[in-house]
């Protein structure tokens, strides 16, 4: 299943206030700011009651909600993406589990793709662009892990 892409910074924040695994008032506290703040940034710009978040509030806000759509955002929008470093060691069962994923995520990316190629509307187009855009991720991702382990490798052939 692909996640609709953020269009506005207003729906990044409103994404990671409001569709986090937290309730409101739990990030408020880890945060140390108000629920009503909180509610506040969430709201669109054009909003009376909106309040615009400051720059100093943004990691705290992620690290509460483990929810990147903020800095997804940001990268998407000077042509960047974000990944998750992958962790240097991992059994090879978890290793067969990461090929597996990606040759789902690079299917679904062309099915996705033969679906806007043949009725390309505004629907589809978001679905083949979240669907690209998690296949380009895993594959940093995949190849950062690759680059460590082959770094590993060296390091058993190379020290006497």
């Amino acid at each position: 299943m692909s996640q609709k892409i953020i269009k506005t910074l207003s729906e990044a924040i409103y994404s990671t206030v409001h569709r986090s695994k937290i309730e409101i008032n739990e990030i408020a506290d880890r945060i140390e700011k108000s629920p009503n703040l909180l509610y506040k940034w969430s709201y669109p710009p054009e909003s009376d009651a909106h309040s615009p978040m400051q720059l100093k509030n943004l990691l705290p806000l992620i690290e509460a909600t483990g929810n990147y759509s903020i800095l997804d955002y940001l990268e998407r929008m000077v042509g960047r993406i974000a990944i998750k470093i992958p962790r240097a060691a991992i059994a090879k069962g978890e290793e067969t589990e990461m090929v597996n994923e990606y040759q789902k995520k690079c299917t679904t990316a062309v099915g996705a793709l033969i679906t806007f190629l043949n009725s390309p509307t505004k629907e589809n187009h978001n679905m083949v662009e979240s669907a690209l855009e998690g296949v380009q991720k895993t594959t940093v991702s995949l190849s950062k892990y690759c680059e460590k382990k082959n770094a590993g490798q060296e390091e058993l052939f190379f020290y006497d």
